[in-house]
């Protein structure tokens, strides 16, 4: 979804410019690059709240949810 969306970024700058978009456009993309680039080199299931065994799974589903978020408050500001 970041390629896709970077992409889309470009083509519709114009839009994204005369809506005031840019704030809300970029802290969407910077949640999906957060959660393309979790990349660990060992994968733990610890608790959602442990420091030392994270669960990564929850993290990256952190980061998707605020994008998903991100991206409903623009498809909002679109729609008015």
């Amino acid at each position: 979804y970041y390629m896709v969306l970077q992409g889309l970024g470009q083509d519709f700058e114009p839009v994204i410019k005369e809506r005031n978009l840019q704030k809300p456009w970029n802290e969407m993309m910077e949640s999906f690059r957060k959660a393309a680039l979790l990349d660990p080199w060992v994968v733990m299931n610890g608790a959602p709240d442990a420091q030392f065994q994270p669960n990564h799974l929850a993290m990256q589903g952190f980061y998707l949810l605020r994008a998903r978020t991100q991206l409903r408050e623009i498809s909002n500001i679109l729609l008015k």
